[in-house]
């Protein structure tokens, strides 16, 4: 059976392209890799966006102080990952001091698996 394969995305956002609500530059760092070079071309944590599960986002990848862009890279998931590999790759990637415990109610948190939980803004 072949390994469920993962992309890496990027957006680099100018100060100019913050104004305008976009972003300056996007694409795909990698395509159709397995996960561990996914997880390296990512960078470091992240988070869940918009509580779908759709992707996991590290916002602080880059910085470039000279012009102020920022760059920010996505891991999304292939579409056939089932909802307990969802829970054990965000255990993986968001950082343990950011996942909400079950007796605090966060309406800014959906629960993506036991004990996994994506935050969505």
């Amino acid at each position: 059976m072949r390994q469920k394969r993962f992309n890496v995305s990027y957006e680099i956002v100018t100060h100019e392209s913050a104004a305008d609500g976009d972003a300056d530059e996007r694409g795909f760092i990698v395509e159709d890799v397995p996960l561990r070079e996914a997880v390296e071309e990512l960078g470091g944590v992240a988070w869940g966006d918009d509580g779908s599960g759709d992707w996991f986002t590290n916002y602080e990848y880059g910085t470039d102080y000279i012009t102020g862009a920022v760059e920010v890279r996505s891991l999304h998931p292939p579409d056939t990952i089932t909802a307990a590999s969802l829970g054990r790759l965000a255990r993986l990637l968001v950082p343990d001091h950011a996942q909400p415990t079950k007796d605090k109610e966060r309406p800014a948190w959906k629960e993506v698996g036991e004990g996994a939980w994506l935050m969505i803004d």
